[in-house]
């Protein structure tokens, strides 16, 4: 079946179609969750798009990295939309997951009990035979079995030798990657994506979409690595948005950002508003500390009264 879906797409044997179109409709979902623009105007990098590709031709797994906020999930979305065009994909998101492993986490999301090998088998035969991980440094201790299953099986089937695996995280998070799957790591040739701040010509656009950021996008060399990373600069627009007089900030740092963030509430806030904007991110927070994987469920929380505010500003995301 492998060796015929490299030249025919196949449309999956019909006792698992169920598992394959709920596969789908997660990466889908998880996809979703991903913002890909900054006020509504999407950057064209397809250059990272096409070291990508010509990355996974050469080795098995290649990891995707760069700084908080540089587009890495981005381009990871952009892949995983790209495979869904062709078929089924298999893509997990870290603070998606849920269960101490396979068999549980597939529980949870309503796939059936086939065997991970058969499952991976149909997947690759009538959709794209990669796993895409987002923010893989990220994921928890106590979900780390379900990557380990999906690792161990990938790498020791002879069935699944087409199989390719791209990763999202963190510069910082190399190091505490290796600590839990070096015995996966070591054994395969790994290419690494670094996702950097935006050129001049990517920077150009979005200057051009965004006027009141271009003294910041093409200012001192300090304030453009900072400002030329898509995140930052979402957030640097939304404040305008809010308030025009944003323009005359320049921010030093990621925590001057952060700081000017805090003090408008998240956004745009003012008066009384602030304040009550700060104690419900601080309570947001403490939550989430707990359990940094999963969703916060509107019970959970002592006020509900900003949440519709913080979400139509889109510091917070419904998940479910």
């Amino acid at each position: 079946m492998r060796l015929i879906s490299q030249n025919t797409r196949l449309i999956g044997a019909n006792s698992l179609r169920g598992d394959l179109n709920t596969i789908s409709a997660l990466a889908k979902g998880y996809a979703a969750l991903i913002p890909d623009d900054v006020g509504g105007t999407k950057l064209d990098r397809s250059s990272l798009v096409d070291k990508l590709s010509s990355k996974l031709k050469k080795v098995r797994l290649v990891q995707i990295t760069g700084l908080p906020g540089s587009g890495k999930s981005v381009l990871v979305r952009s892949e995983v939309q790209r495979s869904l065009e062709i078929g089924p994909t298999l893509f997990l998101k870290a603070e998606q997951l849920e269960g101490t492993g396979w068999i549980s986490y597939a529980a949870s999301q309503g796939l059936s009990g086939v065997s991970l090998e058969t499952l991976l088998v149909e997947v690759g035969a009538s959709g794209t035979p990669i796993l895409f991980i987002d923010a893989i440094d990220r994921i928890e201790k106590s979900q780390q079995p379900i990557v380990l299953d999906l690792f161990r099986v990938i790498t020791q089937s002879k069935l699944l030798d087409n199989w390719k695996i791209v990763v999202s995280l963190r510069d910082t998070g190399i190091e505490v990657l290796r600590n839990w799957l070096e015995n996966f790591l070591s054994q395969e040739t790994i290419e690494t994506l670094p996702v950097n701040h935006l050129n001049d010509d990517e920077a150009e656009i979005l200057a051009k979409a965004k006027p009141h950021l271009r003294s910041l996008l093409f200012g001192v060399q300090q304030v453009q690595e900072i400002v030329r990373r898509p995140f930052f600069a979402k957030i640097l627009d939304q404040g305008y948005r809010g308030d025009a007089r944003t323009t005359k900030f320049v921010p030093g740092s990621e925590i001057d950002l952060i700081e000017h963030w805090w003090l408008r509430g998240g956004y745009d806030a003012d008066g009384k508003n602030v304040l009550l904007r700060q104690r419900v991110l601080l309570e947001l927070a403490r939550i989430r500390s707990r359990e940094l994987s999963k969703p916060i469920r509107i019970s959970q929380l002592g006020s509900v009264d900003q949440i519709d505010g913080l979400i139509a500003d889109g510091i917070l995301q419904q998940v479910r």
